[in-house]
């Protein structure tokens, strides 16, 4: 009787290890299901579009010439505008330079207005702002010890479309 009852605790123990085993095996596979489903593309991403219209000039508190955008996401997904825009002049050797404005984003039929400092120098010039689908991936930048174990291409956040205004006389 005493032999029985020691094999029946064994059994327990044994049970209770596969128990933790499965268990443990069944939390992993759901962690790596849900970083997956995460790093997906939203779906129906395509076309993307994004509408862009000069607004005006306007001054800043220091006196600077600003000028503003309206852009409107005609995508049936979220976009998130990228911070950084190009300011492009229409002569020959003129190059584009990088300015900064706020990160945003933009829900479908959404609209914003953007200010950006006004280029001095240039007699004609156009400003592109640059596009991407808003990923769940985007949202686990804030777990940076999660968001490493992502791959690389779902790390990065590249431009998928732009939007460029017509040219503007100053």
């Amino acid at each position: 009787m005493k032999q029985s009852f020691a094999m029946g605790g064994e059994r327990t123990g044994m049970r209770n290890q596969a128990l933790i085993f499965t268990s443990a095996v069944f939390v992993v596979l759901v962690a790596a299901l849900i970083i997956w489903r995460l790093a997906q593309p939203a779906q129906s991403t395509l076309p993307l579009k994004v509408s862009i219209s000069f607004a005006g000039y306007t001054n800043d508190a220091a006196g600077r010439r600003l000028a503003t955008f309206a852009l409107t996401n005609q995508s049936n997904v979220g976009l998130l505008r990228f911070r950084n825009c190009s300011i492009e002049g229409r002569l020959e050797n003129s190059f584009p330079s990088n300015h900064y404005v706020r990160e945003h984003l933009l829900a479908p039929s959404e609209s914003e207005l953007v200010t950006v400092v006004s280029p001095t120098n240039l007699q004609t010039w156009r400003v592109t702002f640059y596009f991407s689908p808003d990923r769940h991936s985007r949202k686990l930048r804030v777990f940076p010890k999660l968001y490493r174990v992502l791959p690389e291409e779902y790390r990065t956040f590249r431009s998928q479309c732009y939007a460029r205004s017509e040219w503007i006389d100053q």
